[in-house]
């Protein structure tokens, strides 16, 4: 819901929108990123009700980049995809969706799950406080959050500790 439907219907509702899906990996956002763009490429009912937003053949539809037709001409498309390695250098957005950037591995050896390291959490929080000077508009503009508690002191109970602001 968080991160493919809602996204979706905010650039139906407003197609110069920015949105960047951030996910612990790069791959893992492409991963969602496929996702929406299955949503507007096979799904007829949308198709039809939302013909003036399909993309066209000059719009960018790559793994991680999805641009719906729009009357802005932006460097950032309507959906990008970003692991919490990836530089976002010079990019900005109305909606950031931050949306699992950590999660557990899995042991190479005997392929049992292993919580997420106190460097992992590190990382994802590290990317989260970075991530504000990447809106357009901090008054009006959207960073959301959502993930799986995997372990105490996590982004999220980073977030509630640490910046009230957020609900």
């Amino acid at each position: 819901i968080a991160s493919i439907s809602y996204p979706i219907w905010r650039a139906v509702n407003n197609p110069e929108i920015r949105i960047l899906l951030v996910q612990n990996t790069y791959t893992n956002a492409c991963s969602k990123l496929a996702a929406v763009k299955q949503i507007f490429e096979k799904n007829e009912l949308f198709k039809a009700c939302y013909p003036e937003i399909l993309p066209r053949k000059d719009n960018t539809w790559a793994k991680d980049s999805l641009c719906v037709n729009r009357n802005g001409s932006f460097p950032e498309s309507t959906f990008e995809a970003a692991g919490t390695n990836t530089s976002v250098v010079s990019r900005h957005y109305d909606l950031i969706i931050e949306d699992d950037t950590v999660a557990p591995d899995f042991d190479n050896m005997t392929g049992a799950m292993m919580q997420p390291t106190r460097a992992q959490v590190e990382k994802a929080i590290g990317w989260h406080r970075l991530a504000h000077p990447l809106l357009i508009e901090p008054s009006e503009s959207q960073i959301l959050v959502v993930g799986t508690r995997w372990v105490e002191d996590d982004l999220l109970e980073w977030i509630m500790k640490n910046e009230p602001m957020y609900k």
